[in-house]
């Protein structure tokens, strides 16, 4: 078994195992077409799902490896699980056959992504930590997908000839994991950009029903305050026509409480009951009374002496209602009357 640093540091290859890496697969122009291939379809991957099975199948598949798995960790680093393969593992279609769950430090796929350094196994049966798949394998190599330093997913491929990867399939499976890593920032990126959009979207429509439910309630303070404004110029001129309609009610009430005034002798009629011409200033009273059939005294009226005299209703409107006044006039030369 074979440990690798990453990039940048030294390689410690373990001292039991010798190197294979004169017995690697030569690079022939279809792995540097693949590999260009997917420099440029990496822009057109929508998702992370796509990138793992493009990886498996397109990358990897096309770089004459026999078999791939790639595996994704969990959100708390504890787990890897199976979500895209090529071979035996892939019988058609985005299908897996068996899909394991490893967890983090158990076979040489969980050692890899406990400690994030890439491992070559020449020979797995002198490996106590091998976990076999669908069928044993002789050698296996793996290397971690990492974003933003954490561990998030292995890239894992194995043989049935012992000792059959060496420093060739290492470095192309390090340009094909960290090429996977850059397409994993920007999903994550675009996740952000998506994410901010949608909240954006969702204040913009709490902010326009609280500008549409403010103006409702504008609308509404402006009927109330129009109606309150109504009111208070309805109930001032009601006030002030009240008052004036005092006056002129207490007026009135002057005018007809006066018998000489002009209003009443407009008011007064020209003709007694029984059509005697009533003459002007032959009323210098009023005297309420009844008919009894009888003269008046000749004390009560100063123009009546020995004759009679008959009664002239007088009907006039005041703030009490209608009320009848009977008037004595001096007849002369008529009949007693009354």
């Amino acid at each position: 078994m074979r440990e690798f640093a990453p990039k940048g540091t030294e390689r410690v290859p373990h001292p039991a195992i010798a190197t294979s890496e004169h017995r690697g697969l030569p690079i022939e122009a279809s792995m540097l077409r693949t590999l260009n291939q997917f420099a440029v379809d990496l822009i057109q991957i929508p998702s992370i799902e796509d990138l793992f099975w493009y990886v498996a199948q397109n990358v990897v598949g096309k770089l004459n490896f026999v078999d791939c798995v790639i595996y994704q960790a969990n959100e708390e680093q504890s787990a890897l699980r199976q979500v895209a393969a090529w071979g035996e593992k892939n019988p058609f279609g985005r299908n897996i056959l068996n899909p394991l769950i490893i967890p983090f430090g158990r076979g040489i796929t969980g050692q890899v992504a406990q400690t994030g350094k890439a491992m070559i196994v020449d020979d797995l049966l002198t490996d106590q930590n091998y976990i076999p798949d669908t069928r044993p394998a002789r050698s296996e190599i793996c290397v971690p997908l990492t974003f933003r330093g954490r561990v998030v997913g292995v890239i894992d491929s194995e043989h049935p000839e012992p000792g059959a990867f060496g420093d060739v399939e290492l470095e192309i499976l390090d340009t094909v994991a960290a090429m996977a890593g850059a397409k994993l920032e920007l999903l994550a990126e675009a996740q952000r950009s998506a994410q901010r959009y949608r909240d954006l979207v969702a204040s913009h429509d709490q902010l326009s029903q609280e500008i549409s439910t403010r103006k409702a309630l504008e609308a509404r303070l402006f009927e109330a305050r129009r109606l309150e404004s109504i009111g208070k110029l309805t109930g001032r001129f009601a006030h002030e026509f009240n008052n004036l309609l005092t006056v002129v009610l207490g007026n009135l009430e002057i005018i007809e409480a006066d018998p000489l005034s002009p209003v009443m002798r407009r008011s007064r009629p020209s003709r007694c009951s029984l059509g005697c011409p009533v003459p002007v200033g032959s009323i210098p009273r009023r005297r309420p009374s009844s008919c009894s059939g009888r003269s008046p005294n000749a004390a009560s009226c100063p123009h009546v002496s020995t004759t009679s005299c008959c009664v002239a209703s007088v009907a006039s409107n005041s703030s009490a209602g209608w009320c009848t006044t009977r008037w004595w006039v001096r007849l002369r030369g008529s009949p007693a009357a009354c």
